[in-house]
């Protein structure tokens, strides 16, 4: 008899399984399939709008001090630029060497952070096969508000920019510095203005 009782629990255990099995994979699947990365666009109304607030609010009465200032070491004189677009190197020198081995890799590195908005960068006019009449290369933008079908097109971006609209997105209300000293946002409302291409909304 005993020999029975383990049969049968054994059984149940094996229905069981095959019953929730498939239940508990379907739900799985599900969850993996599961889109988090469409996000809507903020439009020109809601960018002016927090652009707005930001005016409004108040400076932290505490900002952050900020490390003390350390020697860095020097930009290199000479740097290649590879375009994305069709493989050509391209040699710089100064500034230029300067900003492609150092602002320009923050700059793709902050587009991670900035997917609130539709924004697409431009650095077309580094390449001299692509751009062969440029003489003094910028990085541009394009932003597009679908609720005002308008597109906005800056040339002259740098790696601080980015980071002021990557504080203005996640509502901070300090920027801070290369050294992180502290620095209000509101103060950078004219900058935000211009590259965005968006003026605050006035109530």
């Amino acid at each position: 008899m005993p020999f029975i009782f383990i049969f049968l629990f054994l059984l149940s255990l094996i229905f069981a399984s095959s019953c929730l099995g498939p239940f508990s994979q379907k739900k799985a699947e599900m969850n993996i399939r599961i889109d988090t990365t469409g996000k809507t666009k903020l439009s020109y109304e809601q960018i002016s709008a927090m652009l707005e607030k930001l005016a409004q609010s108040e400076a932290p009465k505490e900002l952050s001090m900020g490390a003390m200032c350390y020697k860095q070491a020097g930009p290199p004189r000479r740097a290649e630029y590879i375009c994305p677009d069709c493989g050509h190197r391209t040699l710089y020198t100064e500034d230029k060497a300067a900003f492609i081995t150092r602002s320009l890799p923050t700059i793709l590195a902050l587009l991670h952070n900035l997917q609130a908005i539709d924004l697409t960068l431009d650095q077309s006019q580094f390449c001299k096969k692509c751009k062969p009449e440029i003489e003094d290369p910028q990085i541009g933008i394009k932003i597009h508000y679908s609720d005002t079908n308008y597109v906005h097109e800056y040339q002259g971006l740098n790696d601080v920019d980015l980071e002021l609209i990557r504080d203005f997105l996640e509502g901070k209300n300090e920027h801070l510095s290369y050294y992180d000293r502290g620095t209000p946002l509101k103060n950078y409302i004219p900058r935000l203005e211009q590259v965005l291409g968006v003026k605050l909304k006035k109530e």
